[in-house]
């Protein structure tokens, strides 16, 4: 399965048309993407007024890529008595 990222400019195409009335599956047919990949988009980095928010798109990514990793777990369990 290969996986792009929306571009800018998909973006921008995306708020326009949410804009003019279209619906997710209808942006989703006219960018050439899957329904899902739209919603994503729309339900991360949107606003209900405009239809995409830059600010919101930029300030998401770096809070999700300043997010701490979760722990691993470790491959054996560690023993709990020391014999």
């Amino acid at each position: 399965m290969n996986y792009r990222q929306l571009t800018s400019e998909e973006r921008y195409m995306l708020a326009a048309l949410r804009r003019q009335g279209f619906n997710q599956a209808q942006i989703a047919r006219s960018l050439g993407r899957h329904r899902s990949t739209v919603c994503r988009e729309v339900g991360r980095n949107c606003t209900r007024a405009d239809g995409r928010n830059p600010r919101l798109h930029r300030s998401g990514a770096h809070q999700r890529a300043a997010l701490p990793l979760a722990p691993q777990p470790a491959l054996h369990a560690p023993r709990l008595d020391a014999r």
